[in-house]
């Protein structure tokens, strides 16, 4: 199973575009905090994030996108945090 199906899984979405609600997205960093980000590939996050933020944004490490998507699910600006990342690359 990929990334974005465990988190369905969690958050009981028969869907992954119920992922997208407001109510599921409000729990979304809790379930994610729970995953162990080394089961998952570097694609698999960058996936996730993209379908889940729309930011489209390649990492290094897991670590690094695993951070980003928490932080943009927590309420930060995404495009913000996509402008740092990229610094951060460069």
């Amino acid at each position: 199973m990929s990334l974005l199906d465990d988190l369905a899984g969690l958050a009981n979405c028969l869907y992954l575009s119920e992922l997208r609600r407001p109510e599921i997205r409000i729990r979304l960093g809790e379930l994610i905090s729970r995953l162990e980000e080394k089961e998952y590939s570097l694609k698999e996050w960058e996936d996730a994030v993209h379908y889940l933020t729309t930011c489209s944004i390649r990492f290094e490490t897991v670590s690094q996108a695993r951070h980003f998507f928490l932080s943009s699910l927590g309420g930060l600006d995404a495009g913000v945090l996509a402008e740092e990342q990229t610094k951060n690359i460069l």
